[in-house]
């Protein structure tokens, strides 16, 4: 490498004498400590405007402007404070009408006139986006602190400080960084670049435009074995589970099925008659999209919690409000999806329909009554039953087409008959059916021995959830829920819709007119056992049945699911489980194993294979966020410019973080920036920034984990699958970013 220049070396010289200079000032001297003397100095100056010339009115309202907004900072500073092993990221300096202003960029605010230095939070300061929103030598014109201001990016400079030593100097035009010895050289130590991945993920678009299905059907429907295509071809009946590792085709597959069973028999698996149940909106709309090209236009394509939500508000309508509680405790989250509950309502159901059936029984025995009732309920509900026999003991409805006729005696019997069901008995269908809801979760004692003794759901928690339920049920009871309260409180959980639904299914008939020749459902190891038994009821018997999943990607960590054949046990299911769809044909070997790795000892011993290679899966770690926006949104912008029709997805751990970085980016004026808060994908090239819950099933050229720490990141099990999921959306390049100690998840040698 070349000898450093004379103005290369006056550089550095310069920021480590400054960067010295401000290691040596006292904590006592930040905004934070002078934010009196700043008050004071822009009362000062308000006091002077009534005697300043009419020229110097303009500079004083700008230093009046200034101070305000230093004294602003002061009290957004960080809560961290004064860091001198690592105040700052970057160096601005700004020239207007022959004025220049230079300040340091960081996390924390600081101001020392006589040593000439002045640091801004990047966050907090107007001036600060000036650095993420220019070039140098470019001229800038904004509204910063109730002002015009103008005039030119005279120097932008990114400096990188490590336990207070400087390391890198970065500007147009120049690269310099520290070497291990000490010595400084020419060039970047590290360059790092998103690139050459654009087109790598499959899209709708490409479907659509192209006129054709998605661009790996014929690839992976080639290579899956004969007893694969075996089970995917089964002209008629039977129930089939795909598993397969992300980005296999196992939903692929899955729809080949369909279309299969479809092309077979176009009578029996008629578009109408095939259902497709996803958990991801976007998912639903993506399989819209690609289905018509298989030859399947119209087939029902339902995301399970809108499709849950719709029934239960019609079913019962006018009963609970339209809302959700937003509130929900995990404690009831966890009993509401345990698998126990399941056996307890089909325990609680089978039970009430008995007692009806051997009390209506004996009765009938007892008083020679016939076959006219027996034959008469054989057919109905236990709910139907129930209104039946009440509308036509009080002869206001007719029973097997007859009126009543018994005597007086048989009337009192059969009343009380039905006065023992403990019901309200002037109640219609969705009445009656939220009572007997009511009456099973109100039984307090009988849900806490059900539930005891469970390690995810310990003492605390189980009163915590059993309180929850309680007050629910309360209000209820006391008439103050309707469909009206805009604010349901803690009255309807988001769990309540299908347990009400296979309370329907159980007490009061069928909640859809038809049946389905042909049920998918995808991500199945996301269901619990009751969602499950739920989606059974609407398919025909014999039934048709095509589960896809991965047990490695379980989004939703309450519901216990095991395996396969865990799970057809448990639904008392004959079920047969396809072998591991072990190929990716969405993301590269690096990051396969990459993501494999994140799971450890939840991986079951199988070797995944991808069909290409890219880039190394990297880690960027930088000592403050507006340093990681900064690198972040300089490689996106070059990446826009490159590749036009790149996807790019920005994944954090919630959404809260998602809007933090759309609203830092934005600022940054960054092409096609998207944020995705509601499913509400376009497919379409860009950049989406939203969070993992959000991308199940879904795939992008590029993917950036943001803030993979131990904090957002932490040991368990759960945060391993949900990083699994966030790494293996990516089909060519993937990156991590932390400004924090990165998540122990992640391999030591990353570390």
């Amino acid at each position: 490498m070349s000898e450093l220049t004379p103005q290369e070396r006056a550089i550095i010289k310069e920021e480590e004498s400054r960067l010295a200079k401000l290691q040596g000032l006292s904590r006592s001297q930040s905004y934070a400590g002078n934010r009196e003397a700043l008050l004071r100095q822009t009362i000062e100056l308000r006091e002077s405007l009534n005697d300043a010339n009419e020229d110097d009115l303009p500079h004083l309202t700008e230093q009046i402007n200034h101070l305000m907004n230093l004294v602003n900072q002061s009290d957004q500073a960080d809560a961290v404070g004064f860091n001198p092993k690592n105040p700052y990221f970057a160096r601005l300096i700004l020239e207007e009408e022959n004025r220049k202003l230079d300040l340091y960029i960081g996390t924390q605010v600081f101001s020392e006139r006589a040593a000439g230095l002045q640091i801004v939070d990047w966050k907090a300061s107007p001036i600060a986006s000036l650095y993420f929103r220019y070039q140098q030598g470019e001229e800038y014109e904004e509204e910063i602190g109730g002002r015009t201001a103008e005039g030119e990016i005279k120097l932008k400079r990114h400096l990188k400080v490590e336990e207070g030593e400087l390391v890198l100097i970065e500007e147009e035009g120049l690269a310099l960084h520290k070497e291990p010895d000490g010595t400084w050289g020419r060039g970047r130590a590290a360059h790092f670049r998103l690139g050459g991945g654009s087109g790598q993920a499959s899209r709708a678009e490409r479907a659509v435009t192209e006129g054709r299905g998605h661009r790996l059907l014929p690839e992976i429907t080639a290579l899956i074995d004969p007893a694969q295509f075996e089970l995917i071809t089964q002209p008629d009946s039977g129930i089939l589970a795909i598993q397969g590792t992300a980005g296999s085709g196992k939903t692929t597959v899955a729809l080949h099925r369909a279309a299969w069973l479809h092309q077979k028999d176009p009578k029996k698996f008629a578009p109408e008659k095939i259902m497709v149940m996803v958990f991801n909106r976007a998912l639903a709309r993506y399989i819209g999209l690609l289905l018509p090209s298989l030859g399947t236009d119209g087939v029902n394509i339902e995301h399970f919690d809108h499709w849950a939500g719709e029934h239960r508000q019609k079913l019962y309508s006018g009963l609970f409000p339209k809302g959700h509680s937003q509130e929900t405790p995990v404690a009831v989250i966890r009993l509401k999806k345990h698998p126990r509950l399941l056996k307890l309502i089909e325990d609680f159901a089978n039970n009430k329909k008995a007692n009806l059936d051997q009390t209506l029984a004996e009765l009938v025995k007892a008083k020679s009554l016939g076959t006219l009732i027996p034959n008469a309920l054989a057919s109905l509900s236990f709910v139907d039953q129930i209104t039946a026999l009440r509308d036509w003991v009080r002869g206001q409805g007719r029973l097997g087409g007859q009126t009543f006729a018994y005597s007086g005696e048989v009337k009192a019997l059969l009343s009380e008959l039905l006065e023992q069901q403990s019901l309200e008995l002037e109640g219609n269908k969705k009445q009656i059916t939220l009572e007997l809801y009511d009456e099973f979760f109100s039984d307090f004692e009988g849900l806490r021995q059900a539930f005891s003794g469970l390690e995810e759901l310990g003492p605390e928690r189980l009163e915590e959830a059993i309180n929850w339920i309680k007050r629910g049920w309360v209000a209820r009871q006391e008439g103050s829920i309707t469909e009206e309260d805009a604010e349901p409180d803690t009255l309807l959980d988001y769990e309540d819709d299908p347990i009400l639904l296979y309370f329907w299914v159980l007490f009061a008939g069928p909640i859809e007119k038809q049946k389905y020749a042909h049920l998918l459902i995808d991500e199945a190891q996301d269901l619990s056992l009751v969602e499950h038994k739920l989606l059974l009821s609407l398919a025909k018997d014999p039934k048709c049945v095509t589960y896809a999943g991965d047990h490695h990607q379980q989004m939703i960590q309450y519901n216990n699911f095991q395996s396969w054949d865990w799970l057809f046990d448990q639904l008392g299911l004959p079920g047969q489980k396809i072998s591991n769809l072990k190929v990716s044909y969405r993301a590269t070997q690096e990051i396969m194993e990459f993501a494999m790795g994140i799971l450890g000892k939840l991986a079951e011993d199988v070797t995944i294979r991808a069909i290409k290679n890219g880039p190394a899966v990297e880690l960027h770690r930088f000592a403050h966020q507006g340093e990681l926006a900064r690198a972040l949104a300089e490689n996106l912008k070059d990446l826009v410019l490159n590749e036009r029709n790149a996807s790019v997805a920005l994944i954090t751990l919630n959404q809260k973080k998602a809007k933090e970085y759309y609203d830092i980016l934005y600022q940054m004026e960054i092409p096609g920036l998207r944020l995705i808060d509601d499913q509400n994908f376009s497919f379409t090239a860009g950049i989406d920034i939203t969070d993992v819950t959000q991308v199940k099933g879904l795939e992008f050229d590029y993917v950036v984990l943001l803030d993979v720490d131990a904090v957002d990141y932490p040991e368990n099990s759960y945060h391993q699958y949900l990083l699994h999921i966030g790494a293996t959306r990516a089909a060519y390049q993937l990156w991590l970013m932390s400004y924090k100690e990165p998540s122990l998840l992640l391999p030591a040698s990353m570390r």
